[in-house]
């Protein structure tokens, strides 16, 4: 069975919205740190505001070695306010209850499955018992 992951930056005391504005740098180390989670990744679920915010960045960014990584990546879109996951290539909309694709998911051969940023979904999917996992 897959692994989920939720990739967040966060502060000591729980921030995890904005790192831009509490976050003061972005080093080696934590660039090292974050390419060894993608290394593990075949895939990303993000909500929707992240979703956003990375589809009107990523397609054209020249940051590597993140943007091919993010680019070439299956990304799900977590969304009941999105018609469509748009144009950005390897990008899939979920329809009907996320959990349940999830699930799904889940059961398929891969590697693990991040979440990055997306805290609201991260902590809707707490909630709905996908923390757990079985064996």
């Amino acid at each position: 069975m897959r692994k989920v992951t939720a990739g967040l930056f966060s502060s000591i005391d729980g921030v995890v919205e904005a790192p831009n504005e509490w976050q003061p740098a972005f080093d080696e180390e934590m660039g090292a740190v974050l390419s060894r989670m993608l290394q593990e990744q075949d895939a990303v679920l993000l909500g929707r505001v992240t979703f956003t915010e990375w589809a009107g960045y990523w397609p054209t960014s020249t940051d590597e070695p993140f943007a091919s990584y993010i680019n070439s990546t299956q990304k799900y879109v977590a969304s009941t306010t999105l018609g469509s996951a748009g144009q950005w290539p390897n990008s899939t909309l979920i329809k009907g209850s996320v959990a349940d694709f999830l699930a799904e998911l889940r059961q398929q051969d891969g590697g693990t499955i991040g979440t990055a940023g997306s805290p609201s979904l991260v902590r809707s999917l707490i909630e709905q018992g996908c923390s757990t996992s079985s064996p």
